[in-house]
């Protein structure tokens, strides 16, 4: 429970600018390795027009992600 608490915690520690660009880069190359597979590209193309109405491209992930603050 003690180690829960610290995470949890240390979410509010302010974010360097170099730790939040390393994530979104590490964000988007999973988004990147997920919709190589063609199965999974398939099923998040079903998922975001079930949700969305459209396909979110790369392109919109990465302006999403891009978008996040420190």
């Amino acid at each position: 429970m003690d180690v829960t608490l610290g995470a949890l915690n240390s979410l509010k520690d302010h974010i360097s600018d170099e730790e939040l660009n390393r994530a979104k880069n590490y964000l988007k190359m999973n988004v990147i390795r997920e919709l190589e597979n063609p199965t999974t590209r398939l099923e998040e193309i079903a998922r975001n027009y079930q949700i969305f109405g459209s396909n979110f491209n790369f392109h919109k992930y990465s302006e999403i992600i891009d978008n996040v603050t420190s």
